[in-house]
């Protein structure tokens, strides 16, 4: 019974944080996440060796590196810096 309800209690609380990363601008922000706003923006990607770069429709030679963080979450202010580049914070 107790695990049970420890198990649940770690589910809730991953559910909570992923909640929070996902709506906010101001926690760490997933890869994937990050991704997923620039191409609704219009950035396409394209792959580097040590960081990924969004490239602007509009002016193809406006780059944004963004680091391979695949699995762990890209920093708030690393975050905050790739949105305010993009123009979409």
């Amino acid at each position: 019974m107790m695990r049970n309800i420890a198990h649940e209690f770690l589910l809730t609380m991953r559910n909570i944080a992923h909640i929070i990363i996902i709506g906010g601008g101001a926690m760490a922000t997933r890869y994937r996440e990050m991704w997923k706003k620039l191409n609704r923006a219009g950035w396409r990607r394209v792959k580097g060796k040590k960081h990924d770069h969004a490239v602007d429709p509009d002016n193809p030679n406006h780059k944004i590196p963004v680091p391979h963080k695949h699995r762990t979450d890209i920093p708030e202010p690393t975050a905050n810096k790739i949105l305010k580049l993009a123009g979409l914070l």
